[in-house]
């Protein structure tokens, strides 16, 4: 049988199809800093987390996204972006800069964004240059989708599509 765990150890084992369709459920594009982001209840960073493709199902007029970033000392990680929907939400740059003694855990926050109805988040991080001799372009990290049941009906409706 197919496993996770046997994919890890050996990949050429691995089946193409079910290798696609795992990364589909955890899927995030990384070329900079390491981006964590959940969707956690009123009490904070812990309270039933749910990560990227799991609905949260909760009848609220905000969301609280949790939102970590994690990067070595020499990579830029400036200017964190999250998207409600289509529209940028929240837009704010990072205090801790990068290099020599700069900690891995550049933020680990909880964003409060009013929502009117099911919703959808996406994180962006960017670093302000590039980082000679590492990589040769500005580091650049993006999330997957976390989903919100806004209306707590047990229904994702996507924004914009007609009940």
């Amino acid at each position: 049988r197919w496993s996770r765990q046997r994919h890890l150890r050996s990949r050429a084992r691995c089946c193409r199809r079910r290798c696609v369709r795992d990364r589909q459920s955890i899927a995030f594009a990384v070329g900079g800093a390491f981006l964590e982001v959940w969707l956690v209840g009123a009490l904070g960073a812990d309270d039933d987390p749910h990560t990227i493709r799991e609905i949260r199902h909760e009848a609220t007029d905000v969301a609280h996204v949790r939102v970590r970033v994690q990067a070595p000392s020499w990579m830029p990680a400036k200017r964190l972006r999250i998207y409600h929907n289509r529209e940028v939400a929240i837009d704010t740059n990072l205090e801790i800069g990068h290099g020599s003694g700069a900690p891995v855990v550049r933020l680990d926050e909880v964003f409060t964004i009013p929502v009117e109805a099911d919703s959808f988040f996406v994180a962006r991080i960017d670093g302000e240059s590039t980082p000679h001799p590492y990589l040769n372009s500005t580091p650049i990290s993006i999330s997957g989708v976390l989903l919100l049941d806004a209306d707590n009906d047990g229904t994702y409706t996507p924004p914009g599509l007609a009940p």
